[in-house]
């Protein structure tokens, strides 16, 4: 977990500025797990017998599953505080596990609602924990780079979801195939919770007032030596009553995340601003109703459609990998404006489409190459570059919790546009709908131009230590 010595809880202070392997695995586990499980409803109501489900309740089977990933991102945030994000991300992965087999027996469609709720509890954990667990287990350094990796997993894990589908749609009740193999991912997180370790954030907070208390500990070199040493110095501080601790995460009541959104405001308004925007400018609408989009635009054949949400969903995955390699070079701030940018012309491209009078039952020439461009957009800017800056914005003290809120509503924009799109293209028609969402985009990139702070290159307490001091002042 450390270079060179460590003979005391003060050294975790240093350890702040290191890689752990943890961060690679988990980060890619909880992103998978989270991505799948989200979307795999999608494909399977488009086979038989789901596909004969009305609108209505097709609608109400998605939109459950974001509301119970809502509840479960507020929550998720205070559980860590309490118990660590280690035991949280073990209970997650134990509840997809038996959230998807129950879905794979399952026979009727009210089972299917109830189960799609509950599995999304555990989403809502993995979308606040595994971002908070990636970054403070990640250098300054390197921090952009693991936490964009998690939401390149998250687009894997969709992409993961459609080729199940593309396998499995042909067969009788193939549906069950597709829910059962999908806890494979969450099966391997489980497992590989018995060698990866608790957040260095965690078990800072937990180190002793008295460190003179604490007995020096021999030199040691390597992850496996320090993690085993670790534990046992764990023990033997807990088991000491000489000991005296510093008070756990806990301490970080509503109260405490109160006063840091009071001495920090702009930190917060930011943080709002950016989680309305990664939802309410259509990435999920778009996703969640892809098939019927590309039907939309004259792709009749069920093989077809898939094939193509299969390629916008690589085309997800790959451009996340531009921003995995470029957070940590470019910055926070030019990915996330200019991500934004591109969204808004991919929105504009759709709006033309269907202005232009030569385009009548053509418009597939400029709203699916739309489609795309805002995708690439999303995944260089907001999309994976959102998770990045929020985990800065707060001070450890409330991390977990500030996580947790703008999670919340996260998930509650997220909520609502999946609800709404439908609705609004019924009722106003796809046109001015993308209108909307152009201009959404524009005056999120205009907000993030002004509000936000680049942050690349430095530690979180550094990060913590400059608001303080702007604030001050």
């Amino acid at each position: 977990m450390m270079e060179g010595c460590l003979q005391s809880w003060s050294d975790r202070d240093m350890a702040k500025d290191h890689n752990h392997p943890a961060a690679l695995f988990v980060g890619i586990l909880t992103g998978l797990s989270y991505g799948l499980i989200q979307t795999i409803s999608g494909p399977v109501l488009e086979e038989s017998p789901w596909n004969q489900l009305s609108s209505g309740v097709k609608g109400l089977v998605n939109s459950m599953t974001l509301v119970g990933a809502a509840i479960g991102s507020f929550t998720g945030g205070f559980f860590s505080d309490r118990f660590g994000p280690k035991k949280v991300i073990i209970f997650s992965a134990f509840f997809c596990i038996a959230c998807l087999a129950g879905l794979g027996i399952q026979k009727h469609y009210v089972l299917l609602i109830v189960l799609r709720f509950f599995s999304g509890l555990p989403v809502g954990f993995l979308s606040v924990l595994g971002p908070l667990y990636v970054s403070e287990q990640s250098s300054s350094k390197r921090r952009g780079f693991f936490v964009t990796l998690y939401q390149t997993a998250v687009c894997g894990g969709c992409l993961l979801a459609y080729l199940l589908n593309l396998a499995f749609f042909s067969l009788k009740d193939g549906w069950r195939f597709e829910f059962g193999l999908s806890s494979i991912v969450p099966i391997v997180l489980l497992c590989g919770s018995f060698c990866y370790p608790e957040s260095i954030g965690f078990l800072n907070s937990r180190r002793p007032k008295d460190e003179s208390a604490i007995p020096a500990t021999p030199p040691i070199n390597t992850h496996t030596e320090s993690d085993s040493l670790l534990a046992n110095q764990e023990n033997q501080i807990e088991n000491d009553p000489n000991v005296q601790l510093a008070p756990r995460r806990t301490c970080a009541k509503l109260t405490d995340f109160m006063k840091a959104v009071v001495y920090s405001k702009r930190a917060f308004f930011t943080a709002v601003v950016l989680a309305c925007a990664q939802q309410l400018t259509g990435i999920n609408a778009i996703m969640f109703y892809m098939p019927s989009i590309f039907e939309s635009a004259g792709v009749k054949v069920q093989t077809m459609k898939i094939l193509a949400s299969c390629g916008a969903n690589l085309l997800n995955m790959l451009s996340t990998v531009v921003a995995m390699f470029c957070v940590d070079r470019l910055g926070r701030k030019p990915l996330l404006v200019s991500g934004l940018s591109i969204m808004s012309f991919g929105h504009f491209l759709v709006v033309l489409s269907g202005i232009i009078p030569g385009l009548a039952n053509k418009e597939w020439i400029l709203s699916l190459p739309g489609v795309f461009i805002f995708i690439f957009g999303f995944e260089v800017g907001p999309g994976p570059v959102y998770f990045v800056v929020v985990s800065e914005l707060f001070p450890e003290k409330v991390r977990g919790r500030a996580m947790s809120m703008m999670g919340l509503l996260n998930w509650l924009c997220n909520v609502l546009i999946v609800q709404l799109y439908p609705m609004l293209v019924e009722w106003i028609g796809e046109r001015w709908v993308f209108t909307a969402l152009c201009v959404i985009s524009m005056a999120a990139a205009l907000a993030a131009l002004i509000l936000l702070k680049e942050t690349k290159g430095k530690s979180l307490d550094e990060i913590t230590a400059a608001k303080q001091t702007r604030e001050t002042e």
